[in-house]
């Protein structure tokens, strides 16, 4: 994934990254999302996700949510089982086939529309407790769902539900 500008999400990726460029974009749900797609609805694996809002709140910056309408639309995916699943994220790497146009891995002609949230303010706090994490956690969660129902009818989503799990 480094070849891609991905780093692994670990603390020291990401204080390297607020060094060297002042900020860092984290896609929470990772590998487990990955299995999550659905074609009639969007879910997000959030709500064991704590470790990207500590290491924030440690270095007081601020987070920014933004939500990709349409980005589990354009491709399909070979290998959802609980096996695969489990086994992708011992290895760290995913191990499903996804597909889209032609049956290849082309993505399917979908439009996806960027939202981004409006900045939650962090103030900078060493050794950050469980509830102040969960605090911010919710801060994050409730951005996601307003943004989602503010914008979805833009993808002719009206009635395509969120699930934040």
């Amino acid at each position: 994934m480094a070849f891609f500008g991905a780093l692994p999400a670990t603390k020291e990726s990401f204080m390297e990254a607020f060094r060297t460029a002042g900020c860092c974009s984290v896609l929470p749900g990772g590998i487990a999302e990955m299995f999550m797609v659905e074609e009639d609805r969007d879910r997000i694996y959030f709500k064991k996700r704590f470790g990207y809002i500590k290491v924030a709140l440690e270095s007081g910056v601020d987070i920014v949510p933004v939500f990709h309408f349409g980005n589990a639309q354009i491709l399909r995916v070979i290998g959802k089982s609980g096996i695969l699943a489990y086994m992708s994220r011992k290895l760290k790497m995913s191990i499903m086939l996804p597909y889209g146009r032609w049956g290849l891995p082309i993505p399917f002609r979908q439009p996806i529309l960027s939202v981004v949230g409006a900045p939650i303010k962090v103030k900078k706090t060493l050794n950050p407790s469980r509830e102040l994490v969960r605090e911010y956690q919710k801060k994050i969660e409730e951005s996601f769902r307003e943004m989602y129902i503010k914008h979805r009818h833009k993808n002719g989503w009206a009635d395509r539900e969120l699930s934040i799990e």
